[in-house]
């Protein structure tokens, strides 16, 4: 895996702990957490 691969690994793996993280926090699920924060561009933004 070169550096540019081991980045974006890094960068979803965090994506996807603070979804888990906020969803519990909220009490609600990840996947709706997920979709609320696609809703309003915010995963895509943290990704690209």
């Amino acid at each position: 895996m070169d550096t540019r691969q081991a980045e974006i690994v890094d960068k979803i793996h965090f994506v996807v702990m603070a979804i888990e993280a906020s969803a519990k926090e909220m009490r609600i699920s990840p996947m709706e957490m997920r979709r609320r924060l696609e809703k309003v561009g915010l995963v895509r933004r943290h990704l690209l």
